[in-house]
């Protein structure tokens, strides 16, 4: 039987919840989620965001996206794309507890205010 790079992940998620629990710190998805991706953003010295467009495909808007959010955060931003057809057009860049709402839906919803 081999091992995969899923088996390993799986087994340091198990080994890192148990940890949590023994210590008394919260271990619920969402918490562990969140430690996860902070301590991966912390060891690639980058930040991870994600990009939500219609498609899932900015195209050339993706890097000049992340040109942008690196020179304001000051650090390497790699950028997830995702796709949701409900949007209208725009985007919105989510990256720690940041959103940034560029999407048609946004504007509009800020105009009914």
């Amino acid at each position: 039987m081999t091992t995969g790079a899923a088996d390993i992940v799986r087994a340091g998620v198990e080994a890192a919840i148990a940890k949590l629990k023994s210590e008394g710190f919260p271990s619920d998805p969402v918490s562990v989620h969140r430690l996860f991706m902070k301590a991966l953003e912390e060891k690639l010295d980058a930040v991870i965001a994600e990009l939500v467009t219609p498609s899932g495909n900015a195209g050339p808007l993706k890097e000049k996206i992340a040109e942008s959010l690196e020179k304001a955060l000051g650090k390497k931003v790699l950028l997830e794309e995702k796709a949701d057809p409900s949007l209208l057009g725009g985007a919105i860049v989510r990256y720690g507890d940041v959103r940034l709402d560029m999407s048609v839906q946004g504007a509009l919803s800020t105009l009914a205010l």
